[in-house]
């Protein structure tokens, strides 16, 4: 007597069952294998920013971690910006006035960062910036000093006059400063103007750039996404040095006037700056030398997010 065996196969629908089931369970196991991934980035890039609290050179390191942060300034309390550069070397340096002032209260954005969980300062582009009251240890002469300065926006709009950091009293002239010009860079350098055109990472708005200058041996880099865009020969003209300008550093705008703040409270009573940076803001770094573009490089593949 011969045995038949029955195979059993599967029927569509049962196929269509399984595959929607396998579906399902991948779409709830995906995300959160791409989310641990990218707080394993993070947690690599605050270990990476770390480095810089630590390094004598670095004079500010604001991460945007802590918007709680207050500061006693002109004889009020401001929201401020905690500065993590509690190795710097500079000469009489006091890490009480190097942490940022917030100036007509641009806004926190608890978790709207770059990595999308840190936080970000929002910029409203009408009238406030982050002011910086200790000078001395900002003070870079462009034809003495090298130094390094580092951000990480995100343009609302890549229109109008938009200065991103600044220790300048316009329109007489800047010890330092960058900004975005009618979708161009331009920084400021003494009494000289450098301009690079808009660079192909930043042809978007909406999007997180790592913006970069360093000055090395008189010569002048500006960088985005840690890709060089131009380099630049020893400016005409004379720098301006730390005895002529009075200027504060700011983030989100540029000084004039003077550079100086008069407050009321919390609010400016005249309007001595100006060109404001419209968008987010989530991390910025200064250091009294000029990084490789190598470091700087590094500052980005470390810190992008994506």
């Amino acid at each position: 007597m011969k045995l038949h065996i029955r195979k059993s196969f599967f029927t569509l629908l049962e196929l269509l069952i399984v595959i929607s089931i396998i579906s399902m369970l991948a779409g709830m196991i995906l995300p959160g294998i791409g989310k641990a991934k990218q707080r394993a980035k993070y947690v690599r890039w605050m270990a990476y920013n770390a480095q810089f609290n630590r390094d004598p050179d670095t004079v500010l390191n604001f991460n945007f971690a802590y918007p709680d942060f207050t500061v006693e300034y002109q004889g009020s309390s401001f929201p401020g910006l905690k500065n993590g550069a509690v190795a710097c070397d500079a000469e009489k340096f006091d890490l009480n006035n190097y942490h940022g002032v917030l100036i007509n209260d641009p806004e926190w954005k608890i978790g709207g960062g770059r990595w999308g969980f840190n936080n970000a300062l929002y910029f409203d582009g009408r009238n406030d910036f982050v002011e910086v009251p200790g000078k001395k240890a900002l003070d870079f002469d462009p034809l003495k000093d090298d130094f390094t300065i580092s951000v990480w926006v995100n343009f609302d709009k890549l229109t109008s006059t938009q200065a991103l950091f600044s220790k300048s009293e316009w329109p007489k002239y800047a010890q330092y400063d960058a900004y975005i010009l009618n979708k161009n860079f331009e920084a400021d350098f003494g009494t000289s103007t450098f301009r690079w055109a808009q660079p192909d990472d930043l042809k978007q708005e909406n999007q997180w750039v790592n913006i970069t200058m360093t000055a090395r041996d008189k010569n002048y880099k500006m960088y985005v996404n840690g890709k060089l865009l131009g380099n630049s020969v020893k400016p005409k003209g004379s720098g301006i040095s730390s005895s002529v300008t009075d200027a504060n550093f700011l983030l989100g705008a540029a000084g004039k006037q003077g550079g100086k703040t008069k407050i009321a409270g919390r609010k400016t009573t005249t309007m001595e700056t100006s060109s404001y940076f419209q968008g987010l803001m989530d991390e910025a770094i200064v250091l009294k030398r000029g990084l490789s573009d190598t470091e700087v490089k590094n500052i980005y593949l470390m810190g992008k997010a994506q």
